[in-house]
């Protein structure tokens, strides 16, 4: 993944229906990249990653796979 400014026209930007106040990142999706930002902080630098990469992101999460022990 790789920090890139924001886009000039933003995308429409998801956040999870569990974030608190404290605030959470947010997914938006920009041709065949998806970004990730911190909520809190909506004019600041953004992730992007293909969504091939993000899909096994995701199912990495689903499986545990980063799970400490």
């Amino acid at each position: 993944m790789v920090a890139v400014p924001q886009p000039v026209a933003p995308a429409c930007w998801q956040k999870s229906s569990v974030s608190g106040a404290s605030g959470c990142a947010e997914i938006g999706h920009v041709q065949d990249d998806v970004w990730v930002r911190h909520s809190k902080s909506p004019d600041g630098p953004v992730l992007t990653c293909s969504r091939a990469r993000w899909a096994i992101f995701i199912a990495g999460i689903c499986s545990d796979q980063f799970r400490s022990v």
